[in-house]
């Protein structure tokens, strides 16, 4: 009666919940077939973004946001990185307060291919633009790295 009574007047939370729950890949067949239930109980799905989406599924208006951690390629570490930086203006600022050996190319395809920077341009050119968009921040920090440590006083 409970589980019944939440499901009826707590839906949205109750699906989130639930999804939740399953979010393992061994538990995709399930996780699939609760996400496909939605449209029935008036949620939306709603996709990636890189700015929004959790390490669980979360509830906003009108639906649930899909979370990081049922994507391939992201592991633990880089999920929590990412989203403790959230919000992110632009790729530079996304490379910047993830650089080091957490967001290399693998992961990065990984968030560009479920299409939660789209905001920023379409996958082809962010795709490009990466390897670029790296070499600056990391040319840019070393360069900021270099200035802090001389800052002019000889003694």
């Amino acid at each position: 009666y409970q589980t019944a009574f939440l499901k009826h007047y707590y839906t949205i939370e109750f699906m989130c919940s639930l999804l939740s729950s399953v979010m393992s890949e061994q538990q995709r067949d399930k996780r699939e077939t609760y996400e496909e239930s939605l449209p029935r109980y008036g949620i939306e799905l709603l996709p990636y973004d890189i700015n929004l989406s959790k390490d669980v599924y979360s509830i906003e208006k009108g639906g649930l946001r899909r979370p990081f951690s049922i994507l391939k390629g992201l592991g633990d570490a880089v999920l929590k990185e990412i989203v403790s930086r959230q919000p992110y203006k632009n790729l530079e600022e996304l490379i910047s307060n993830n650089s080091g050996r957490s967001l290399n190319k693998n992961v990065f395809e990984a968030l560009v291919e479920c299409g939660c920077m789209s905001c920023w341009g379409d996958k082809k050119k962010l795709l490009e633009s990466f390897v670029k968009t790296k070499e600056l921040v990391l040319a840019k920090n070393k360069k900021e790295k270099k200035n802090k440590e001389f800052n002019g006083d000889l003694f």
